[in-house]
């Protein structure tokens, strides 16, 4: 059992001292990303933003070393609503549940914080994080046309009723679920997850 939860990714809130990772992240996950200062200010305890992420475990993972932040979400969260503004995996973890994983754990997070609603936004070409959402409860609610730099739309995706027991034991299960198949993945080289 040691080998695998040395595996299992740490969730935690993310400071100004992991900046080099969620560059990284950032750098990987976004055109254009943020900048370097844009990052710095926004982790920073007095900013508006909260940041999560999933650290490697003591094993690392492949070429990833222990401590390193693989995943990230960034949000705000005025009144009862959450607002997703950054979410993003490195490539090399991509498409073994990494995403999940932390989506997940940020739901915790939300509901704790008596978040009602979570809501986000995503390229229609993100196929993957649009199955990701929808498979985590997610509706989409509307579009926003041209919204992107690159002219692509902005689906607009809320997750309703984060407070009531139901949708509470629904994502308690799927994280289980979900963390159980990600130290899978992990242990088998990730040849099992994701297809």
């Amino acid at each position: 059992m040691a080998a695998l939860t040395s595996r299992a990714p740490g969730f935690c809130a993310l400071e100004v001292e992991d900046w080099q990772d969620v560059e990284e992240l950032e750098s990987t996950c976004f055109r254009p990303p943020l900048s370097r200062d844009q990052i710095k200010s926004m982790l920073k305890p007095a900013s508006m933003y909260v940041w999560y992420g999933l650290r490697t475990g003591p094993e690392g993972w492949g070429s990833l070393p222990h401590g390193k932040v693989a995943a990230y979400v960034c949000s705000v969260m005025p009144a009862d609503v959450a607002q997703i503004v950054r979410f993003g995996c490195l490539p090399t973890v991509r498409r073994r549940g990494l995403g999940s994983l932390l989506m997940l754990n940020f739901l915790q997070v939300a509901t704790i914080n008596l978040m009602r609603v979570v809501q986000l936004e995503v390229k229609p070409s993100n196929r993957q994080a649009v199955h990701m959402y929808e498979n985590l409860g997610f509706e989409r609610i509307g579009c926003r046309p041209r919204y992107y730099e690159n002219g692509e739309a902005a689906l607009l995706y809320n997750l309703l009723d984060l407070q009531t027991p139901v949708v509470q034991a629904r994502l308690a299960v799927c994280l289980d679920r979900t963390r159980a198949r990600f130290v899978n993945s992990m242990s088998a080289g990730g040849k099992n997850y994701g297809r």
